[in-house]
């Protein structure tokens, strides 16, 4: 799956070409991928381990989830 902008007229559906992501978009996304195929890995395996590894690097994960259980 690839998401990119479109639009649907009388001739269907039209991708205009973008050209690349600028690098600060570009890291953003390289990111998230990557702690994606970690999450991968860490099913495809059964790695707890590689799980929290996983989820420590997610920019999504709220920061109080990353403390300590005695920090909180």
């Amino acid at each position: 799956m690839v998401e990119v902008p479109a639009y649907v007229d009388r001739n269907g559906v039209n991708i205009p070409k973008v050209g690349d992501l600028p690098l600060g978009c570009a890291a953003v996304c390289t990111a998230s991928i990557t702690v994606q195929r970690l999450a991968v890995e860490a099913a495809v395996h059964g790695d707890v381990t590689l799980l929290k590894q996983a989820m420590l690097m997610d920019p999504l994960v709220a920061p109080s989830a990353r403390r300590p259980r005695s920090a909180r």
